[in-house]
Parts: structure tokens; sequence; C-alpha cells
């Protein structure tokens, strides 16, 4: 089952599998989004401010490192997991 939302000009694509997996693709004209404004895009948190305190925390990684960095750029390839949910970076086309 695939369901697409669109959100702010980014365009997610939600594949229902065992483990979630979401495919957000970057703005034309843009290289990349900053973690936290991904996870507001995905639907991963409600806000800026839970983005924040969940990357803080460690709970989220980026190509299966831990990332506490709120405002780290994320480039066309990048996989992030937070939870259940595994989110990989697509340059539109």
């Amino acid at each position: 089952m695939i369901y697409e939302l669109k959100c702010i000009g980014y365009k997610i694509t939600l594949k229902k599998e065992e483990v979630s997996m979401d495919y957000i693709q970057i703005r034309p004209g843009e290289e990349y989004i900053k973690l936290g404004q991904l996870m507001k895009a995905a639907n991963l948190v409600s806000s800026g401010v839970e983005a924040k305190i969940m990357i803080i925390e460690g709970m989220v990684s980026v190509n299966d490192e831990i990332e506490v960095r709120r405002g780290r750029k994320l480039y066309h390839g990048d996989i992030v997991r937070f939870q259940d949910q595994v989110v990989t970076i697509q340059r539109k086309e």
C-alpha cells in the first residue's frame, strides 16, 4: 500500500511494510533539508520543540550513526531512522 502526501513543497511517499519506510524529496533548487525540518515534514513529530528533544536525547540516527544536531543537513541518499520509521532523502527529478 502506498500513500502520497504533499506539504510545504515536499513530496512524501509512505510505503507500508514491516518497518515503515518514508521517502521525502528535496524541493527543486535546494540541495538539502535540515533534520528538524524533515522530522516535521514527514510527521515523525508534531513540533519543532519535540524534534529538538528527540534529536538531543539521541533517539535519531542518520546513516546508522546517532545524530544530536537538529540543523544537520540531509542530502540525497541519506537515511534517517526514528523509532520504527525510516526516511530516505531523494532529490526531486
